[in-house]
């Protein structure tokens, strides 16, 4: 059994779901999938290492480097027993294809995942969509909790919440638990105001200063 984590919206979602796996006490094996815009030769691919510190703004958002740097530390550094995926999410069909279009998108990083899981011989405890700095929780209180039209984000164009939308498609299918988990701020200072704190109280743990994730020391001024 191991633990998968979608970074939902790419980026600094991959370092966050690593700490955050690390947290929860993961099983050794289990899996980080880092959705992006990359072309690759599957939907579902291993990334070589990056040994060399990350010295490009743009490496933090485009292409695997970021993935593969993360992948670097965790292993050669950390010891955190974690594979990695690149996960290359469409976003363009996601954003403006027909529905047929997205469906058939969809289902194929389902499929992609569950072959990844099988081609390990292994079997999905948790799902866990990581989500730091909290775009999603802003996408849905815009969307279906009387935001503004246009005010905003536009929902079909966040990598978040089709992340989000992409772990409930998983959970069905796996037949296993599934949580998000939103992080703010996120590890590249990005943090979204979400407004009353109070509509989002019930489901969601505020953690005390005692928290152990306080004690978890990880090198990510590295990158």
């Amino acid at each position: 059994l191991v633990d998968i984590a979608i970074a939902a919206g790419g980026g600094s979602d991959c370092v966050t779901s690593s700490a955050w796996l690390t947290h929860v006490g993961a099983p050794a094996g289990s899996f980080v999938f880092q959705p992006g815009r990359a072309q690759t030769q599957k939907l579902s691919v291993s990334i070589d290492d990056v040994k060399e510190e990350l010295s490009e703004p743009k490496q933090f958002f485009m292409g695997t480097d970021l993935v593969g740097r993360t992948q670097y530390i965790a292993r050669q550094q950390l010891a955190l027993g974690l594979r990695y995926r690149y996960l290359a999410q469409d976003k363009n069909v996601l954003a403006t294809g027909a529905t047929e279009e997205v469906i058939e998108h969809m289902n194929a990083l389902c499929d992609a995942i569950t072959e990844t899981l099988a081609a390990n011989n292994a079997s999905c405890r948790q799902l866990h969509i990581i989500d730091a700095g909290g775009d999603v929780l802003q996408t849905i209180y815009e969307t279906t909790v009387g935001g503004e039209a246009g005010a905003g984000t536009h929902a079909r164009k966040e990598r978040d919440s089709w992340s989000l939308v992409l772990g409930l498609c998983l959970q069905r299918r796996l037949h296993c638990q599934c949580q998000l988990a939103v992080v703010s701020p996120g590890v590249d200072g990005q943090s979204v105001w979400l407004g009353d704190v109070g509509m989002f109280e019930t489901g969601f743990t505020c953690r005390g200063q005692d928290s152990p994730l306080k004690s978890l020391r990880m090198p990510w001024n590295k990158l």
